[in-house]
């Protein structure tokens, strides 16, 4: 893997009374609380030559416990400033275990396949197209150990915030389409945090997410909405805010 050491002055940026922090990048927000999936993923066991790997780790929050725990972790975002910030939050004893690897994923990053234990890839594949969304699972199966586990997070359509969005998605989802959750122009729709977002956001659900994993090989463990208690009041509608996958390379 070619890894990057990313130094110098970077700091958090200050949170939203929402407890929410806007990434640089315009690319949503990063939470300051870990959901059961990220959990999960962080006390999952692996060793220096099979690390964990975090896809879109922005400041860091999940990578850093992994490593208070003990994890070794390669650390992945498009924003090369999002990772300067976190190894300027890493405390010192744990950046041995820390690499960082900067760029798009999957073209820009190069890690061997079949190199790492487990991945995390958290509020982050509703910002792929769905060509992307089919190369970049395909990617992430090749880049398991055998019985190695994805542990996937990503935002639906079920959030306060984007209800004029709904009617569209339920129609698509009542017509079969493939990806129903698919925006291009999210400036028409969302009514509160858009000033953060790209136009493009591609929402999924629990049939999308489960096709799409099979495809890539994948076997589901575990796949369910999440209820966001901790997400503001202008976001929180029925407890489906958010789906959450575990699937295993067999």
């Amino acid at each position: 893997m070619n890894s990057r050491s990313i130094e110098e002055n970077a700091s958090l940026p200050k949170p939203l009374p929402s407890g929410l922090i806007p990434t640089l990048n315009k690319m949503g927000y990063m939470t300051q609380f870990l959901d059961e999936y990220s959990l999960k993923f962080i006390d999952h066991p692996n060793s220096a030559d099979k690390p964990l790997f975090e896809i879109g780790a922005a400041f860091g929050v999940a990578t850093l416990e992994a490593l208070k725990r003990g994890a070794t972790v390669i650390a992945n975002d498009l924003d090369e400033e999002h990772l300067k910030i976190l190894q300027n939050l890493c405390p010192e004893q744990y950046k041995c275990n820390l690499m960082l690897a900067p760029g798009k994923f999957p073209d820009e990053v190069d890690i061997e396949n079949d190199s790492v234990s487990a991945i995390l890839i958290c509020r982050v594949i509703h910002f792929f197209s769905p060509e992307e969304i089919k190369v970049a699972f395909n990617k992430l199966f090749d880049l398991l150990k055998k019985g190695g586990r994805l542990f996937l997070v990503a935002d639906t359509p079920f959030q306060k915030n984007w209800t004029k969005f709904q009617p569209i998605y339920l129609q698509r989802k009542k017509d079969g389409a493939e990806f129903p959750g698919l925006v291009t122009n999210s400036g028409e729709y969302i009514t509160d945090l858009g000033f953060n977002l790209p136009n493009m956001l591609n929402f999924m659900d629990p049939d999308v997410l489960r096709r799409e994993l099979q495809e890539a090989g994948f076997v589901i463990e575990k796949l369910e909405f999440i209820n966001r208690i901790n997400y503001p009041d202008t976001v929180r509608l029925d407890g489906r805010e958010s789906v959450g996958t575990i699937a295993i390379k067999p």
